[in-house]
């Protein structure tokens, strides 16, 4: 059997069109830059068709090898600074400044879905499973989602109720309220990059599209944007692209969803604005609803509803207050000229960037219009200090109500801001902003990191390793039922004086936050473990070996530690549980709360051949592994054997890892006598202890590629 490259289904190998699908292999031809089918990304992913190339990424469809699942491979391809030659793999990138373009456009690439992929499951997006750099390019593993398209919905003549529309954007708001806040904007909502599964499960797709080399330096790059969804800001070269940005695009799409109209352009409503709402149409809609969707689709930022948050916050208010903005002559003369001509003569507008996308990097300039009213600085992009400083003289504060914990980042960078710039503040003069910094951090990053030790916790967080203390001290010896925990696993943190467990740490809020300074200790389980210094037990049998055990500091008792089964045997004297390799040598101390090394390599399995039939012992050896390239040497039947052994790098041993491929040869000589069959197995040395329950090391590779094509 063998996949087809068109829908990743198991078809009959002499098979070249899929009768599931309808591929071709012979004759469907690809674009030369593109990968070829059966490609393997990333050690486990195999590339198949591509189902769309927008200038900037291709979409394959793929199958993750080790998951046995369908996915979406994202290959990062702006065809303005790279190309790739017909037949290989690796990417050719143009000279000059494409190379620095290329580069900073794949940085946000993988780090933007990075960002995603440790959000995990986040309501209404779909999800990034992995980031892999190969090929001179990125490549970003996601989920795939099977269903149909908003579009193709409302193009099969669908019109949502007002209540539908609503309970539809209020589960891509969710999403985006999670998004937004790690600097990450979609900038190409509409409805053809939603999807509707089977199951009505609703995902927006294709994070970042059209923007992942969108630099301060670029020149050539352009977008495409959606007539009707893309804001104004989105036509200017320094416009401010930010939450605001993908809240105008969802207004549209509900605008959509509710009247059966695409929103009027939001050039053309630059020059006169004339969207008529629900109720002008005709349409039944509770006032709330419409308000809130208005609000979202207002043409300028400054008037715009700021973030998803809010908009989910109005969508799901009894009373809202329409934003309304009047129209005045001289609006037209704010809009750029060559706004104008656009919207006479594109049908697409296809404008080059030259700013950053993620919004905190932008800056423009807002006209606050009354002198008297106090109006938000712009302070994305700023520290928290300098942020501080810039704002004081207006008699504005700032408060921090989220943070966004990054190891790399020893300022404290505002992220996001509240009411965003321009905006009129209230009578507090308070901005709310979110933090990204290595200075503080929120419980669902310390939540999501637990799942390590404490030492790997306190690395992360940047703590000094005499923070990190055993959960008996000060907190008494029947604190925690250790027996049920790994040694050093995270049994709870006291910030302040005050004690938090993981089980409550997980239960906190996500976004709430201390400071990493204020963090007392970082206590762990004390669950019993083997220190003692080794003596040279090669050679023994394992249920004879006793270390020293411990829990804590407190010494319980000497028990056979853990060892890893790993070989085969054909010498009787080295049966079950022969000691065949001791990995801590003689003299050092193992001490297994430090390492997750074995000390000991045993005996599997003891292969007995005296008195048996070579074909009988031939079968035992390939039970054990087919693998195994058993030859016999001499003849098969009527015969005596006289000897077997493996060959280990060409030489004959008797004792060999159980995994592995080996030529093991059986030695025979005819038997002038028939004799017969051995009715009981021989009787082993009397040192030789019965087969131990064995704890062994958890095998971590994957299953190899082939073999799960093949299956």
């Amino acid at each position: 059997m063998k996949l087809c490259m068109g829908c990743m289904t198991n078809i009959e190998d002499n098979c070249t069109t899929c009768p599931h699908c309808g591929y071709d292999e012979t004759t469907l031809r690809q674009e030369s830059y593109y990968l070829d089918p059966g490609t393997v990304v990333g050690g486990k992913y195999i590339v198949g068709r591509v189902i769309r190339y927008g200038g900037y990424t291709v979409t394959y469809l793929g199958m993750d090898a080790e998951h046995n699942r369908k996915v979406f491979v994202k290959e990062y391809l702006p065809s303005d600074f790279s190309t790739r030659a017909e037949g290989e793999t690796e990417v050719t990138i143009y000279s000059g400044d494409a190379l620095e373009q290329f580069e900073q456009g794949l940085t946000t690439f993988l780090n933007e879905a990075n960002r995603i992929q440790h959000l995990n499951a986040v309501e209404g997006i779909a999800k990034v499973y992995d980031c892999v750099a190969e090929n001179d390019t990125g490549y970003v593993i996601s989920e795939y989602v099977e269903g149909e398209t908003l579009q193709q919905i409302l193009d099969d003549g669908k019109v949502f109720s007002a209540e539908e529309a609503k309970a539809f954007i209020v589960k891509i708001l969710t999403g985006l309220c999670q998004v937004h806040p790690l600097d990450i904007i979609h900038c190409d909502i509409s409805p053809e990059t939603i999807v509707v599964t089977a199951e009505g499960e609703i995902k927006l797709m294709d994070f970042g599209a059209t923007r992942y080399v969108t630099t301060a330096n670029s020149k050539s790059l352009a977008i495409i944007l959606k007539q009707g969804y893309a804001p104004e800001e989105q036509y200017r070269s320094r416009g401010v692209r930010g939450p605001w940005t993908d809240v105008y695009a969802l207004g549209a799409v509900m605008y959509r969803m509710i009247t059966g109209k695409v929103p009027v352009e939001s050039v053309d409503r630059a020059l006169l604005d004339e969207l008529k709402t629900p109720t002008q149409l005709g349409i039944s809609i509770p006032q709330n609803i419409e308000n809130a969707m208005m609000n979202a689709l207002n043409v300028y930022q400054k008037d715009r509803t700021p973030s998803a948050q809010v908009f989910l916050e109005e969508l799901n208010s009894a009373q809202v207050k329409r934003i309304h903005v009047k129209n005045k002559k001289n609006d037209v003369g704010k809009f750029p000229k060559w706004a104008k001509g656009l919207v006479a003569v594109l049908a697409c507008v296809i404008v080059g960037v030259g700013g950053v996308v993620t919004y905190q990097k932008m800056t423009d300039t807002i006209d606050t219009g009354d002198s008297t009213e106090v109006r938000a600085a712009n302070i994305i992009g700023k520290t928290y200090g300098n942020a501080e400083e810039l704002v004081k003289k207006d008699g504005v504060s700032l408060k921090v109500n989220a943070v966004m914990y990054d190891p790399n980042q020893e300022d404290e960078i505002i992220s996001v801001q509240n009411p965003v710039s321009g905006r009129t503040l209230g009578k507090d003069k308070k901005i709310l902003c979110s933090l990204v910094t290595s200075k503080r951090c929120n419980y669902g990053t310390v939540a999501e990191n637990m799942n390590g030790n404490v030492d790997s916790l306190a690395t992360y967080l940047k703590l000094s390793s005499d923070k990190c203390k055993e959960a008996t001290e000060g907190l008494g010896e029947d604190a925690v039922d250790s027996n049920r925990q790994n040694y050093r696993d995270v049994y709870g943190i006291t910030v302040k004086g005050k004690f938090i467990s993981a089980k409550e740490i997980r239960g906190q809020k996500k976004d709430t936050f201390f400071d990493l300074k204020d963090v007392d200790a970082i206590y762990y389980y004390v669950s019993p473990y083997f220190k003692d210094v080794m003596k040279n037990f090669r050679g023994r049998y394992i249920n004879s070996v006793k270390l020293a055990k411990y829990r804590g500091k407190k010494f319980i008792g000497k028990e056979t530690p853990s060892y890893n089964a790993a070989y085969v045997s054909l010498d009787s004297v080295k049966g079950v549980g022969y000691i065949v390799n001791q990995n801590i040598a003689a003299g050092q101390t193992f001490d297994d709360s430090k390492t997750s090394e074995l000390p000991f390599d045993t005996v599997y399995k003891l292969v007995s051949w005296s008195g048996k039939s070579p074909v009988a012992v031939k079968s035992a050896l390939k039970d054990i592994s087919y693998s195994y390239d058993v030859t016999i040497k001499g003849p098969e039947s009527n015969a005596v054997i006289t000897n077997v052994y493996a060959l280990v790098d060409g030489k004959p041993e008797k004792v060999f890892k159980k995994d592995g491929k080996y030529k093991i040869v059986i030695e025979t000589k005819a038997n002038a006598t028939p004799v017969p069959q051995a009715t009981s197995v021989p009787k082993q040395r009397d040192s030789q202890p019965a087969k131990p329950k064995t704890t062994q090391k958890p095998d971590s590779a994957s299953k190899d590629v082939d073999t799960v094509i093949n299956e």
